[in-house]
């Protein structure tokens, strides 16, 4: 049995120095807090341009109203681009014509995710800097998941604590200083909605409102209303700006605790609740569920994998698993204006179920059915039955105008794919149930594939332009049958085959019919390449998403030719531009060679020493060559995947160097 409590202990994160490329968060996958030395967000403005801080919930999504009567636009609006389909037209938001601008954006930037506040620290009413503080250790305590903030501030020692209620959008903070008693407060400033990375607009003070009454704050923001409320004992709570509110007290002890909610929540519980109930909720978490412990092993680079899984668990815990599907950057701030990106939802949670985590997997699963009118929308816009899922979204899952976003398909067996690896990891006296609740999102999924698929004279079905595939540099009228996405729509029509069956329903003939004859993926000179139209993938394009290694790795390759894709890794590893991949593309190699039995070659890929495949103090995923990506969680999530499917699979190399001990995971297909 491995030490639960030890495995999860010794990676964490500890900081001497602020860092703003690495503050530590907070959360529960709904509600996230992130903070700098300080335990809460009293550096704001030293950290803003490298990570900011923010307070995010999936609840606080923000419009900035539009010139309109209704105060919005809608796909209604937008001048779509015309496209040739097979000899009927299709259209989609993919073009920003001139005088249609203004509709083009307001719609990919609304809605948004907003910073509902920042809650820091000052000293008489002043703003803090970092010289000001000394003699820093912070701590984030994994098994417990509360942050321990120690230091001296201005001769004076001082000691936080941080933690997040496991089911509500609440805050503890237990502040001891005997400043408290001399001009230290807890002040909540709050900002406007903003689409920009900060999700914060601190200049348009007009714009929203900031009341407060008692120990309770109403808080008016065009569509958003929200309330805070605040449990602090014998403290004062007084507004002494206009969106800017202070907790004093005058004791040497100040415990706080700060609710947010869309409208009236009763009495906040106290930050000793909070503090309990979080440290309880942690260590349920790690006891259960799966372990990888490399505490054996001989390879120095073993405590760096392991540090990566115990991070990477508890970062995609608090920032993905909520009741929405995340944006890249989770809860920490706003990536493509906090919207999510609907393909990545299978590299933010796949791994979860395989971890003995399916629960939190399941906790977006109502959000599909909710949306489902949406998807359907989205299809028969172009004449499609089923459900057509869109790629870049915001809480109302409409699809957002892009050059990429709303051509891409890949995203579409996902859900058939998450569904059945729920069902696998979960008990079998459930899987009946779960079975039935669901099949309609499989269902509608699998109608749109099968109908989008389209046949040729010789009864072969083939993707045909215009498409967006997995590897996003290629012209939509120009791409066919590429290769990712030949292989993932065979695999997800026969698994919604096999549900249908299982549920003793007769599946739908063209499902059969469309998985049975999916053309292969496309090869050229005994390699496998991005899509038919490309045959010099690797002398012109070779950059961004290796993609077609995902057929056999990601996917467990039915008919795929091992030695060509053996080849066909050699060569991307050979050819590549390395800059250009993603933090996710490294797993995805890994899983590759792991298929392929070439074991030390996969560890390898997973440590691979690059700008995107960074993983820095917090255990995020910093992508260092971008400034709007301080962290990229898709990174985190397919190391999970990868780690799990070579553990179950017993594809680590099989040496000292890389002896490990396993438990409580589930294998991958």
């Amino acid at each position: 049995m491995i030490d639960r409590r030890q495995w999860t202990s010794r990676h964490d994160p500890i900081l001497t120095a602020a860092d703003p490329t690495s503050p530590l968060s907070v959360g529960n996958g709904d509600f996230a807090f992130t903070a700098d030395i300080t335990g809460l967000q009293t550096l704001y403005a030293d950290y803003t341009a490298e990570t900011p801080l923010c307070t995010m919930s999936n609840r606080g999504w923000h419009i900035i109203p539009a010139d309109t009567p209704t105060g919005r636009y809608t796909l209604e609006d937008v001048q779509m681009t015309r496209y040739d389909f097979c000899g009927r037209e299709v259209t989609y938001a993919s073009t920003k014509f001139s005088g249609n601008d203004q509709v083009y954006d307001w719609l990919r930037q609304n809605p948004h995710k907003c910073n509902l506040a920042r809650i820091g620290l000052r000293l008489d009413g002043q703003d803090l800097n970092g010289s000001d503080f000394t003699d820093v250790r912070q701590q984030l305590h994994l098994y417990s998941g509360t942050l321990e903030s120690c230091y001296t501030l201005r001769g004076a020692p001082c000691r936080v604590q941080t933690a997040c209620a496991p089911e509500k959008d609440a805050l503890a903070f237990r502040i001891e200083s005997d400043l408290l008693e001399h001009g230290l407060t807890v002040d909540l400033d709050f900002p406007y909605g903003s689409a920009d990375i900060t999700a914060s607009d601190w200049f348009a003070e007009g714009r929203h409102e900031t009341v407060l009454d008692g120990h309770v704050i109403h808080r008016k923001m065009d569509n958003l209303r929200y309330t805070v409320r605040i449990d602090a004992p014998d403290a004062q709570v007084e507004q002494v700006g206009l969106h800017h509110i202070r907790i004093r007290t005058d004791a040497p002890l100040l415990e706080v605790a700060v609710a947010f909610a869309p409208d009236d929540l009763p009495a906040p519980d106290s930050a000793e609740a909070i503090l309990r109930r979080s440290a309880d909720w942690w260590a349920s978490f790690w006891q259960k569920g799966g372990a990888i412990d490399l505490s054996a092993a001989d390879d120095s680079r073993t405590m760096e994998l392991e540090r990566r899984i115990v991070l990477s668990l508890y970062l995609l815990t608090i920032q993905s698993a909520g009741h929405v599907p995340p944006a890249e950057t989770g809860l920490t701030c706003n990536s493509w204006y906090g919207k999510a990106h609907l393909e990545m939802h299978f590299w933010h949670m796949a791994w979860a179920p395989l971890w003995g985590h399916g629960e939190l997997l399941e906790r977006c699963l109502p959000w599909y059915h909710e949306h489902l009118p949406e998807a359907r929308a989205n299809a028969a816009r172009n004449g499609y039955p089923g459900a057509r899922w869109p790629k870049m979204i915001a809480d109302d899952a409409q699809d957002s105008p892009s050059p990429i976003a709303v051509l891409l398909v890949w995203q579409q067996p996902h859900i058939i794919l998450l569904l059945e690896i729920l069902r696998r990891s979960m008990p079998q006296e459930r899987r009946a149930a779960f079975l039935q609740a669901h099949w309609p999102l499989i269902r509608e999924t699998a109608d749109f594939m099968a109908a989008y698929a389209v046949k040729d004279a010789q009864g072969v079905y083939h993707i045909e332009p215009p498409v967006i595939p997995v590897q996003e540099r290629y012209a939509p009228e120009a791409t066919r049958d590429p290769s990712f996405e030949v292989a993932y729509w065979r695999f997800g029509l026969t698994l919604a085959i096999r549900w249908a069956e299982r549920m003793g329903i007769s599946p739908d003939a063209k499902w059969r019919d469309t998985a049975r004859h999916m053309a292969p993926p496309p090869m050229h000179n005994g390699l496998y390449i991005a899509h038919a139209c490309r045959p010099d993938t690797f002398e012109t394009m070779a950059e961004d998403h290796p993609s077609m290694l995902q057929c056999l790795g990601m996917l467990p390759g039915e008919g795929i030719d091992r030695t060509v894709m053996s080849h066909t890794l050699d060569t991307v590893l050979e050819v590549w531009d390395e800059n250009s991949l993603w933090g996710w593309d490294f797993a995805v190699m890994a899983m590759t060679a792991a298929r392929l039995g070439r074991h030390q070659s996969a560890v390898d890929l997973l440590l691979r020493e690059t700008n995107k495949n960074t993983y820095i103090a917090s255990g995020n995923n910093r992508q260092v060559s971008r400034r709007d990506l301080p962290l990229y969680l898709p990174g985190n999530g397919s190391l999970l995947l990868a780690t799990a499917m070579m553990a179950a699979a017993e594809s680590f190399p099989h040496r000292n160097a890389w002896r490990i001990l396993h438990e409580g995971l589930y294998p991958w297909f």
